[in-house]
């Protein structure tokens, strides 16, 4: 690659590295059933939502335990985005 390429090896965008897995279906499920406990065991905030300091200590770790590709809180925001839309679409 020449000076001045945007693009790395993989074609995508400069700096970005190539080792995003896709969400299955189990890890959704899982997901949401860990979703379910933590609402259960009040773990959200007075507006109902859960912190970021939340997601990392409660759900992340466990949904990890359970996962051979490791989930982030970034790839957490996206498929909570995804399962409202999905929801959202059934209303």
């Amino acid at each position: 690659m020449e000076m001045g390429d945007s693009q790395n090896e993989n074609g995508k965008g400069k700096g970005k590295v190539d080792t995003y897995q896709q969400w299955t279906m189990d890890d959704s499920n899982l997901l949401l059933g860990l979703l379910a406990e933590a609402m259960k065991n009040g773990l959200r905030d007075a507006n109902g939502s859960l912190s970021k300091l939340n997601v990392e200590n409660f759900i992340l770790p466990q949904l990890n335990a359970k996962n051979r590709f490791p989930k982030t809180y970034s790839n957490y925001l996206s498929r909570m985005k995804w399962l409202k839309n999905q929801y959202d679409k059934i209303k």
